[in-house]
């Protein structure tokens, strides 16, 4: 390869390792807050359930309370009928189907209370369950990150002297246009592919493709900019006969 070329290549292997390092740290990170948001929603939502559990059991109360009512006043008005002290029979036989009537809407009433109260326990003790295992799995993660990124800030510290030297020897056009593909964050070179550039798949003319594998000169892509390199597999010659 063409000088220039292999200081543009080893400036960008330097920069894609910092780029791996950086995102394998950044994505330890992620995960982390990911796990630290699920916490928190769990968190909200336990809150949520324990409020909906209060509201109900208020409820529990209350019809408990006017259940406990009915079932005194049907047994006195019972107790009237069978004692025969009721002044008028038909208005209190009338008065003790709509006791019995209440109270078996409110019993109904009250099943269906505990039905909610028993699935809202449960639905607790679930989201308990999770947010226990996402605090463990947290734990692990942080752990996982805290260590990892001892590791890949060693490797920065290593990779960064280097990195400073590779790009200082670069002149300042290809410099600048390195820089622009940084920016953009794409990949500054591109092998020719038969014919093509290998990115933009371009045609490449015949005297850029050979000055381009023969190292003589240093070319750019004509459709993506990216400076080309020789292809990854030698160029077979279909005119020429197999040795």
């Amino acid at each position: 390869m063409h000088a220039d070329l292999v200081l543009i290549v080893r400036l960008w292997q330097l920069d894609s390792e910092i780029d791996e390092a950086r995102g394998q740290a950044a994505a330890l990170k992620t995960a982390v807050e990911r796990v630290d948001q699920s916490i928190e929603s769990m968190g909200k939502q336990l809150a949520g359930l324990a409020e909906r559990k209060a509201a109900v059991m208020v409820e529990e109360t209350d019809v408990g309370r006017e259940l406990e009512k009915y079932i005194q006043r049907t047994a006195r008005t019972r107790a009237l009928m069978d004692g025969h002290q009721a002044v008028d029979f038909t208005t209190v036989e009338k008065q003790l189907e709509q006791c019995r009537e209440h109270v078996s809407r409110l019993e109904d009433a009250l099943l269906e209370i505990l039905a909610r109260l028993e699935s809202t326990a449960s639905e607790q003790a679930d989201v308990e369950q999770a947010l226990a295992l996402a605090r463990s799995e947290r734990a692990a993660l942080y752990a996982q990150w805290v260590e990892r990124g001892r590791e890949i800030r060693a490797e920065l510290e290593a990779i960064w002297p280097r990195r400073l030297a590779a790009a200082g020897e670069l002149n300042r056009d290809l410099a600048n246009r390195y820089r622009g593909f940084r920016d953009k964050g794409i990949a500054p070179v591109a092998h020719a592919s038969g014919k093509v550039c290998g990115a933009c798949h371009v045609v490449i003319q015949d005297q850029m493709r050979l000055e381009v594998t023969s190292g003589r000169r240093i070319h750019t892509c004509r459709g993506c900019g990216r400076w080309l390199l020789p292809p990854l597999e030698p160029e077979v010659d279909p005119e020429r006969p197999a040795e």
